[in-house]
C-alpha cells in the first residue's frame, strides 16, 4: 500500500491536504489537485495523473511562480538617495535645517532633539 499526500481545492477556494492510500484519495478525485505553496491547479478534477506527473506539474508551477517573483524583485527600483540628507550622526542644527527645508514648519520642529529630527518621516 502506497501512502502519498495531495492537496485538493474545495468549495470557496479552500484547500484540503490529504495523506493516505489510493482508496482515501478516490473520495476526492472529483476535486482539482493544487500546489499547496502557490495554490495553482496542477491537475483538473477527475484527471488520471500519476504521482510522478503530479510532482512534475507541481515543480513546474513553483518554478514559474519563482521566476515571476524574481522578475518582480528585479523590477523594483531602489529609492534615490537624498544627497542633501545629513549623516545619521550629524548635529541637531544640521537635522533641523534639513527638516525645515523639506516641508516641516518651525512649530513642528522646535521641541525635538537631534534623534527625533533624524527619525522624522521624509516628506
Amino acid at each position: 500500500m502506497t501512502v502519498f499526500a495531495r492537496t485538493y481545492l474545495v468549495e470557496g477556494g479552500q484547500t484540503l491536504k490529504i495523506t493516505g492510500d489510493e482508496r482515501l484519495h478516490q473520495r476526492y478525485e472529483h476535486l482539482p489537485v493544487v500546489d499547496e505553496v502557490t495554490g495553482e491547479t496542477v491537475a483538473d478534477a477527475g484527471e488520471d495523473i500519476t504521482d510522478e506527473e503530479l510532482v512534475e506539474a507541481i515543480e513546474e508551477v513553483q518554478e514559474e511562480a519563482s521566476s515571476e517573483e524574481t522578475a518582480a524583485e528585479e523590477a523594483e527600483v531602489e529609492p534615490e538617495e537624498d544627497e542633501d540628507r545629513p549623516a545619521g550622526n550629524a548635529s541637531k542644527d544640521e537635522w533641523y535645517d534639513y527638516r525645515l527645508a523639506n516641508s516641516y514648519s518651525e512649530e513642528e520642529l522646535e521641541d525635538l532633539g537631534r534623534d527625533d529630527l533624524r527619525d522624522l518621516e521624509d516628506r
